[in-house]
């Protein structure tokens, strides 16, 4: 079984300063995450595609290497989506990068990580998801 970070774009590694574009800096952050704790990218953001090359086709390379799926299109229901993705994929522990925490009920707020919508994925945000999913097994 796998850890599964569910990634919402905006808000998370894409910001206002950055003109809603990925901010190296904030994929660097996820980045760490991702090699802290062994876990992989599911895409759950509204920038998803039909298919997931045609999602990864505008996300810089460092980014592409670390998303693994992306969840349904269930019409922009972003809990529903991750709710399904989970049926069809056990894992081990997974948390959800999102800075709209009002969208998800309460039955998944404890694995929510909501980050600041206008600083994106903070330090303290990294921190939050290494408790949530635990170290890289050595």
């Amino acid at each position: 079984m796998k850890k599964i970070i569910f990634l919402d774009i905006d808000g998370v590694v894409a910001v206002a300063s950055s003109s809603w574009l990925v901010s190296t800096t904030l994929m660097n952050r996820l980045l760490e995450a991702v090699r802290l704790t062994g876990a992989t990218v599911v895409v759950s953001s509204t920038w998803k595609e039909d298919t997931l090359e045609k999602t990864k086709s505008f996300m810089p390379d460092a980014l592409k290497e670390v998303i693994s799926d992306q969840t349904p299109d269930l019409n922009g229901r972003t809990a529903l989506e991750i709710e399904d993705y989970l049926k069809e994929h056990p894992t081990e522990a997974f948390c959800i990068l999102d800075d709209e925490p009002d969208r998800y009920p309460e039955r998944l707020q404890p694995n929510l990580v909501a980050t600041n919508p206008v600083m994106g994925l903070s330090y303290a945000d990294i921190a939050k998801i290494k408790e949530l999913l635990g170290s890289k097994a050595a």
